[in-house]
């Protein structure tokens, strides 16, 4: 993830970040800020196990952490957001050490991931394509009533939003290794998205217990539901 922590430190990107936070202020609806990235990169990723798609995991992150960069230029000029992401994200790709194959698949990725014909694409794009949608946990927005989305369009029930780990073929070892420990466990980084992470109950503490005695032994954890 080298590459990826290059993003984060880049200080173009960091640019893109502060103005996206600076025209977002007093936004009551979805922001495009760094929980959001992130949101999407860890459902991109977990659909990525759970499909066994074998995209590279910093091609992943990337296209998530970049996809929305350009967000203040459409609040400025009104460049659609992807579009002035993808040219934004080119740059800094370029910058971070990502190959010209890589840069190709991320800012494809970039610029249609607001294009409904990739809903059922199974790669990069129709991956951030989906995750970009289901990170928005509509059933806990305070300003979900106020919203200009359609009821189809709203996320108010949970549909997808982590792998089912009953009789899941992913080791419980891989899984760690995607996730990490922080936090106080790899499930933080299977939340459906931070609104959620207030969710943390005994039963998420026995999971992560069983987890990691399972992690021991290179076996898949248990038969868990995530959301009890």
């Amino acid at each position: 993830m080298d590459r990826v922590n290059r993003i984060l430190h880049n200080p173009k990107y960091r640019e893109c970040v502060e103005k996206n936070r600076k025209y977002e202020e007093e936004r009551i609806f979805c922001r495009h800020d760094m929980s959001h990235f992130l949101d999407v990169a860890r459902l991109s990723w977990i659909e990525n196990l759970e499909k066994g798609l074998e995209i590279e995991k910093e091609l992943i992150y990337a296209a998530a952490l970049l996809h929305d960069c350009g967000r203040f230029r459409q609040y400025e000029d009104g460049t659609p957001h992807e579009l002035a992401g993808a040219q934004l994200a080119e740059e800094i790709l370029l910058d971070c050490g990502f190959e010209e194959p890589e840069r190709e698949e991320i800012l494809r990725a970039i610029s249609g991931h607001r294009e409904k014909k990739l809903a059922q694409e199974e790669s990069l794009r129709g991956m951030l394509y989906r995750a970009d949608k289901k990170s928005r946990p509509c059933f806990a927005c305070p300003a979900e009533g106020a919203c200009s989305w359609p009821p189809s369009k709203k996320n108010l029930l949970l549909q997808w939003c982590c792998p089912c780990l009953a009789g899941c073929p992913v080791p419980a070892r891989q899984v760690f290794r995607a996730f990490g420990r922080e936090n106080g466990g790899f499930l933080t980084g299977l939340l459906f998205s931070s609104a959620a992470k207030a969710a943390r109950t005994p039963h998420w503490r026995s999971l992560n217990s069983a987890a990691l005695a399972a992690e021991e032994n290179n076996k898949p954890v248990g038969n868990h539901s995530i959301f009890p």
